[in-house]
């Protein structure tokens, strides 16, 4: 295998694990189900979010 294909997979492979707790974190940031300020605009932003990552799995199961 060569050298250069395994560098930069391995630095995707990090940059994609660092996203996934990027993302991880922004969305415990985003207001739990019993905030008083939760509104609609909150619920579409999760249920978009909800999609795109059940799209992205079912790219990598594919």
């Amino acid at each position: 295998m060569p050298q250069n294909l395994q560098v930069n997979y391995a630095a995707k492979h990090n940059a994609v694990l660092s996203l996934m707790a990027e993302l991880q974190q922004a969305i415990e940031d985003m207001p739990c189900p019993d905030d008083d300020k939760l509104t609609w605009a909150n619920h579409g932003d999760l249920a978009r979010v909800e999609t795109d990552l059940a799209e992205i799995l079912e790219y990598l199961q594919s």
